[in-house]
């Protein structure tokens, strides 16, 4: 928003992770992985999905809790689908 770059959203246990690189969204999620250990939080991995806004999916494996996050065409965050690729709008 303006000049202000959030990159996580949270509404209850719905968390969103916003990374201009698969390398930075790999740290987010290696983060929310420890947090996870500490609070006796466990993050789904089989529930979690990557897209990318503005070119194709990367080759880059991403991993939450040692297991490997499909990339998708679209997601569904909080009843919105938003549809990754270079041409595509929310």
């Amino acid at each position: 928003m303006s000049n202000l770059f959030s990159g996580s959203i949270l509404y209850a246990d719905d968390v969103c992770l916003i990374s201009r690189s698969s390398f930075g969204l790999q740290k987010m999620l290696d983060i929310c992985s420890r947090y996870g250990v500490t609070w006796d939080i466990l993050f789904n991995p089989a529930k979690s999905h990557a897209v990318t806004f503005g070119g194709k999916n990367p080759e880059t494996a991403v991993h939450l809790n040692n297991k490997s996050i499909n990339w998708s065409l679209k997601v569904k965050y909080l009843g919105l689908y938003l549809i990754g690729g270079a041409k595509s709008k929310c």
